[in-house]
Order: structure tokens, then sequence, then C-alpha cells
């Protein structure tokens, strides 16, 4: 349990990614599906920073006598960061396509959008 408690940083990515993996692959509304990918992409960034977390880390300023073990490792929030300005323009593409879904046909159902209606 103190296992648990101690990396349930990762324990929240991997939930974040299951729940957002269960919404792409089970709901058919499209716009759910749109949001289940925020919620997988939102675990891989928690996933991201967790990884660069030292416990009693300092910043990478030169200090005499500093230790490099006991760094925090700037690369993982950068790259989290390039990945939130990637998934804002993927949200806004799934969210326009919604859009025109929803115009063409009438609905975001994916089941009767491929013509399999069921009840």
């Amino acid at each position: 349990m103190t296992q648990l408690l101690h990396n349930l940083n990762y324990a929240a990515a991997v939930l974040l990614m299951l729940i957002g993996l269960y919404a792409v692959a089970v709901r058919p509304n499209a716009v759910k599906k749109v949001m289940g990918l925020v919620l997988i992409e939102s675990g891989v960034f928690t996933f991201f920073v967790s990884m660069g977390i030292v416990g009693s880390g300092a910043d990478r300023i030169y200090t005499p006598g500093f230790r490099a073990s006991s760094l925090v490792n700037p690369l993982p929030p950068v790259m989290v960061l390039i990945g939130e300005l990637l998934a804002v323009g993927v949200v806004a593409m799934g969210l326009a396509i919604c859009i025109r879904l929803y115009e063409a046909h009438g609905t975001l159902d994916s089941r009767s959008l491929w013509g399999r209606d069921r009840p």
C-alpha cells in the first residue's frame, strides 16, 4: 500500500489513460471520443512529468558542492509543453470535424453514421 501511495502519480496517469481508452473504444458519440483522446493525452503528460520528479531535487543551477544525482530533469516538462500545444490543435481539429459531421448528417452517433443502428 505504501508503494502505491509513493507512486500515486503513476497510478493516476494509468487511470487517466484507461478511462480515455474506454471512452474512445466504447462510446459511440464523436465528442465523447474526442474527450477520451484528451484524457489519454493528459495521462501521458502526467506520466512524463512524473518521470522528471526527483525527491528533494534542485534546479540545474551550478553551485559549489552540488550532486548531479539530486538535480531535476528539465526535459519532461518541456516535452509536455510542446505536447500540450499539439494536443490543443488535435482537440480543435476533432471538434471541428464533429461540427461538420453534425451539419452533414444531423447526428454524432458513430453507429448511425456507419449504418449500424442498434437498439
